[in-house]
């Protein structure tokens, strides 16, 4: 028996209140400033994923999928200023990447009943991350 299964999925993440009111002043080693940024906005998440199972007599099950994510406008916390003279960060934020990451792979697994009591699985996930 084999099954064919496809999915596809869009999200989106808003920044959360820290990601846009946080403003405080750290006094120790020396002054660190963490800016508010009210111009942040959602993160967006794009997904697919295509799969085969093939089962033989329930005693072997065999799963390929392969999947791809796209991820645009991440929240990211980023140095907006160093201290005169140094390159010591004394200012930071919460701005979106404007990079977009991309992910996919491909998984693989193979599931054998042994005996009535025990399974041996074996599972590869290859993957390919970029930004």
């Amino acid at each position: 028996m084999w099954r064919l299964r496809a999915g596809y999925a869009e999200a989106f993440s808003n920044p959360s209140l820290i990601e846009f009111y946080l403003d405080e002043v750290v006094p120790d080693p020396y002054p660190i400033t963490l800016e508010p940024n009210f111009d942040l906005t959602p993160e967006r998440n794009r997904t697919w994923e295509l799969g085969y199972r093939f089962e033989a007599m329930t005693r072997l099950h065999l799963d390929v999928t392969l999947f791809s994510q796209k991820l645009e406008d991440s929240v990211i916390f980023q140095t907006t200023g160093y201290v005169e003279g140094t390159s010591l960060p004394d200012s930071f934020q919460f701005q979106n990447d404007p990079a977009t990451e991309r992910t996919q792979g491909a998984e693989l697994s193979i599931r054998a009943l042994l005996a009535s009591r025990f399974t041996a699985l074996a599972a590869y996930t290859y993957q390919d991350a970029t930004s």
